[in-house]
This record gives structure tokens, C-alpha cells and sequence, in this order.
């Protein structure tokens, strides 16, 4: 279990992102790995942590995000979308 955190946070780092971005992240890994090992043992996902978990995510990247890099990360996730389409068929 140890192995994994400190897998995931080590990518985490290694990917290069820094200031509210690594932070926004970073706390959305330690959200999310938390209630992965919630929900292994008891099969049941906690609404309080999951809205904590989203919430914070979304404070801490707001400030992060430049104007207009919504619509660039549509338009990237869009052609990636359309090529592997067309790739597959």
C-alpha cells in the first residue's frame, strides 16, 4: 500500500508541474487514493470525502488555470478523441 502512494506522488513530482497546479493534484491523488482503500475494504464510497476531495481539487486549480485553457484542453482532448477514432477504424 505504501508503494502506491508513494508511486503515485512520485509521478506526481517527476511530471513537472508546479505551484497550485501540484498542489491541486496532489490533493486530488491523496483524495482519490484514500477512497480507493476506503472502498477495497468496505465496499462503500464516503460523500463527505469525495465532496472534500472535489472541492479542494477545484479551489486549488482555479487559480492555476490561464484564460482560455478550458477551451485548449477541449480542443486537444477533441483531436486526440478524433485520431484515436480514426485510428481505430
Amino acid at each position: 500500500m505504501v508503494e502506491i502512494v508513494a508511486a503515485a506522488f512520485g509521478l506526481l513530482v517527476w511530471s513537472g508541474t508546479r505551484g497550485w497546479e501540484l498542489a491541486g493534484y496532489t490533493w486530488w491523488t491523496a483524495g482519490m487514493l484514500t477512497l480507493a482503500f476506503i472502498d477495497a475494504a468496505v465496499l462503500r464510497l464516503p460523500h463527505r470525502l469525495t465532496l472534500a476531495t472535489t472541492a479542494g481539487t477545484v479551489l486549488l486549480l482555479a487559480p492555476a488555470g490561464a484564460p482560455g485553457s478550458l477551451r485548449r484542453w477541449r480542443m486537444r482532448t477533441g483531436r486526440e478523441a478524433a485520431s484515436t477514432a480514426l485510428t481505430r477504424w
